[in-house]
């Protein structure tokens, strides 16, 4: 059986039409994941305290259920933070209390101490790196920091900020 040519030319232009609504969904799609990355990388920005200056994501990732999720992002410690620390050293993080984006007091975090956070911190939630699809040398680096004598953290509700100056690294965990 011979298809006319205008069966041709119809079934070339529901082709056509069906190919530019499957470009059109996938770049709708590649643009609301890139708008949700954007959103997610400044909203964990915001999380952290003005005086802890991030140089750049590492890392965001983590697991979630309709309302709750945990997971981890890390940053390079800035230069000017790390000089800071080392100037003034756990003074400087003193007045370091309150997210810079956030004026909530679920964004308030505690007071600062000194590493190494206690096995159960570290190891049973508090830095929930199983959440995250972290490289393990990434993993290995943070636990080794958190464990070791040289940084600094501080909890708030769902969460911990951990400072490891030496590994130049922020490491803002999450759960609940």
């Amino acid at each position: 059986m011979a298809i006319s040519d205008r069966g041709r030319r119809l079934l070339r232009g529901c082709a056509r039409a069906l190919l530019y609504s499957l470009q059109t969904l996938l770049a709708l799609q590649l643009v609301l994941y890139l708008l949700f990355k954007g959103f997610e990388r400044e909203h964990f920005r915001q999380a952290l305290p003005a005086q802890i200056e991030p140089a750049g994501l590492i890392l965001i990732d983590g697991m979630s259920d309709f309302r709750e999720g945990c997971g981890v992002a890390v940053w390079r410690l800035s230069e000017a933070t790390a000089a800071s620390l080392q100037q003034n050293g756990f003074g400087y993080l003193q007045s370091a209390q309150q997210a810079r984006g956030y004026a909530e007091s679920y964004y308030r975090y505690g007071p600062w101490q000194a590493t190494p956070l206690a096995d159960a911190q570290s190891m049973d939630g508090w830095l929930p790196l199983g959440c995250a699809d972290a490289p393990e040398a990434l993993q290995e680096q943070i636990l080794r920091g958190a464990q070791g004598m040289q940084g600094y953290y501080s909890e708030k509700r769902e969460g911990v900020l951990l400072v490891l100056p030496r590994e130049r690294l922020i490491v803002f965990a999450y759960n609940g």
